[in-house]
């Protein structure tokens, strides 16, 4: 019985390949456009990269295209939202609406190709979630930590203090032969407590699997408390290591994003003990974010189609519908970045990130599907106050 079902709801008709095709350009075009405006203007922050750090173009265009994926599966829900209210109010301006009602097709069939259409993008959100979305961004990371250890061995000018993040300035006197750096100093101030000098005769950039290392040698490590209460330290050494991968975290010491993890790894951490009570938060929030996202797609179809998916005879009426919709797709995608904050604070939120997409899915599909207008009357007279001209308002 459950194969019969399955089999007549996945069986295309006419009808359904028609959307399907209407809705399947709208969404590309879509989410194009949002994708390069929302690309083009966060890559602006990565020309640091070859105006101050010296690096080329081709780099440049590498660590900002890996960005893409997870934009994509931000804005990916929208966009489908976005071409099943266009989808929809052309087919019920043309009165194809009308026509398919008048020949028989209940909600239920009409609703069909949108949900095939949201499952096939929550498949694809799903695959960005957890397999491409991180995979991207860690190789974002290591190429910009590559590229500055690039600039500390080449673009530095001896005699020259350089600021190569905030609060970690680099000086050397010289060059030597196969890239060794003489006379290195080092002054790291991001620790809000301790400000830690480092002096070197010599230092050489070291690339390894376990990251990029300055290798100094023959100095000294200088700590000098910043609230000036307790004494310094200096501690001699023949060999230093200092982390070039902590230049992007803001701290001297590393610890990778959550977002930059594999979903594995984070199901590995959930599963330990983390002292890090804000980093466990973090990762708990990730992990749940990424299974509970693409869920967006479908919910927000379903939205779509409960405010649209019912022949109008009224311009009004459809804008009225449109407006709701609108709110409610906004009010739910808030509660989801809400309910990712609490989970950080309290596992007991949990539940929450998936309530919100799963609770937006039955009450679109209650009203979509039993032939409904989506109009709660709260949402409609916030609407008609805040939205509608007062001529309209008169009208109604």
């Amino acid at each position: 019985m459950t194969i019969t079902l399955l089999r007549q709801f996945f069986s295309l008709n006419l009808i359904d390949r028609y959307v399907i095709r209407q809705i399947g350009i709208s969404f590309a075009v879509v989410l194009g456009v949002l994708t390069a405006i929302v690309w083009l203007t966060s890559s602006l922050r990565q020309l640091e990269l070859v105006v101050s750090q010296g690096q080329t173009f081709f780099l440049f265009m590498k660590v900002t295209l890996l960005a893409l994926p997870l934009l994509i599966g931000l804005i990916g829900p929208f966009c489908l939202f976005i071409s099943a209210l266009f989808v929809l109010n052309k087919l019920n301006t043309d009165s194809e609406l009308i026509v398919m009602s008048a020949a028989g097709l209940s909600q239920p069939k009409l609703a069909r190709p949108l949900i095939l259409v949201a499952l096939v993008v929550t498949g694809f959100g799903y695959m960005l979630s957890l397999l491409v979305t991180p995979g991207a961004l860690k190789i974002v990371r290591e190429t910009i930590i590559g590229a500055r250890a690039d600039f500390i061995s080449q673009a530095i000018q001896p005699g020259r203090f350089t600021t190569v993040d905030q609060g970690l300035t680099f000086h050397i006197r010289g060059r030597g032969a196969n890239g060794v750096l003489l006379g290195v100093f080092v002054n790291d101030e991001r620790d809000a407590t301790t400000s830690v000098t480092y002096l070197g005769a010599r230092g050489i950039i070291s690339r390894s699997a376990a990251g990029n290392f300055l290798i100094l040698q023959q100095g000294e490590v200088v700590r000098h408390p910043k609230n000036g209460t307790s004494p310094g330290s200096v501690i001699a050494f023949e060999s230093y290591a200092f982390s070039l991968s902590s230049i992007d975290s803001g701290s001297p010491n590393v610890v990778f994003p959550a977002q930059e993890r594999s979903t594995a790894e984070l199901f590995s951490l959930v599963s330990q003990q983390l002292d890090d009570q804000r980093f466990a938060g973090r990762v708990r929030s990730e992990i749940n974010d990424r299974f509970a996202t693409p869920l967006y797609s479908l919910s927000f179809v379903l939205i779509a189609f409960a405010a649209m998916g019912r022949a109008k005879t009224t311009r009004q009426s459809r804008g009225e519908s449109v407006a709701v919709a609108v709110v409610v797709v906004g009010v739910l995608r808030i509660l989801g970045f809400l309910a990712s904050g609490l989970v950080q604070r309290t596992p007991l939120a949990i539940p929450l990130i998936y309530l919100v997409p799963i609770s937006g899915i039955v009450l679109a599909a209650q009203f979509g599907m039993a032939n409904k207008l989506f109009n709660f009357k709260i949402l409609r007279t916030f609407v008609q106050a805040i939205i509608m001209p007062p001529f309209l308002r008169a009208r109604s």
